[in-house]
């Protein structure tokens, strides 16, 4: 083989020098999977990328013609607000004006947004300083009156749900409400002018007010696959090679995906034991 853009060909028959010295036979993985390119392999498994064009997620516009929608992560000023790379904000009003949607947020929660998260306009986020105190005779919130009203009670006598969380790919309808202390799986789908109370499951959709399962979007074994995927923390051109896989359903594709990376990750074992890294 060829010594390619990076020494490719160097790098494999040093490995098969010290292939004895490894428990794992590094060439019997890629002949058994028929993986033809090894210079393209053993790359990947040194975590090194191809040049290609794609969105800049340290952008502000989503796209350079599209002003109603944002990549969020790239507009929060809020310690308490944290979102992923690539998640966008779309508003007809001002999606700048992302962090008046988070409301009452003066308990120090927190709202934690995945990757690759659409959020469509109308959204709320109800934190923790929106719950009264249910447990007494009265509801009425004496603590933030002014004078000695105040003085009977702390914030820590206010129930605390604790954060909201969104997951990785997840999409949030127009007008949707999410209380305190939600969790929301990754690639759920919340329909629009949804009210949700209650955690949601990865891959489902939800709907209505309250909110409740509509559907499962996929079968037990593929939503299993893809949480172990996780394609949302691939590289950048991982994702963009892949986006035909991302955008389609093909279970089949989906395993020969699978088994693809754990032949990476193999390998990527096999070259740590053989001395080879990065720098090599």
């Amino acid at each position: 083989m060829g010594g390619g853009i990076f020494g490719g060909g160097e790098l494999l028959n040093r490995g098969l020098e010290k292939k004895s010295q490894s428990n794992i036979l590094g060439i019997d993985i890629i002949i058994k999977y028929g993986i033809i390119n090894c210079e393209i392999l053993i790359k990947l498994s040194l975590g090194q990328e191809f040049s290609m064009n794609y969105p800049n997620k340290d952008d502000i516009y989503f796209h350079p013609e599209l002003k109603e929608v944002i990549f969020l992560k790239n507009i929060i000023t809020d310690p308490n607000i944290s979102v992923g790379d690539y998640t966008y904000h779309h508003s007809f009003d001002d999606p700048l004006a992302f962090e008046k949607h988070v409301r009452y947020n003066f308990m120090n929660d927190k709202l934690i947004i995945g990757k690759f998260c659409a959020i469509a306009h109308g959204i709320r986020f109800l934190m923790n300083g929106a719950n009264h105190k249910t447990e007494g005779f009265s509801t009425y919130p004496f603590l933030i009156c002014p004078g000695s009203w105040s003085e009977k009670m702390s914030l820590e006598d206010l129930p605390n749900k604790g954060n909201i969380t969104i997951g990785n790919d997840v999409w949030l309808g127009m007008n949707v409400t999410i209380m305190s202390g939600v969790t929301i799986g990754d690639g759920a789908i919340v329909g629009t002018r949804s009210l949700v109370t209650k955690d949601v499951p990865p891959y489902t959709v939800v709907g209505g007010n309250p909110a409740t399962i509509i559907r499962q979007r996929f079968s037990d074994k593929v939503i299993a696959q893809l949480l172990e995927l996780k394609w949302w923390d691939w590289d950048i051109q991982k994702i963009t090679d892949n986006i035909p896989f991302l955008f389609n359903y093909d279970e089949e594709k989906l395993q020969e995906l699978i088994d693809r990376e754990n032949v990476i990750s193999l390998t990527k074992k096999v070259l740590q034991e053989l001395g080879f890294n990065s720098h090599s």
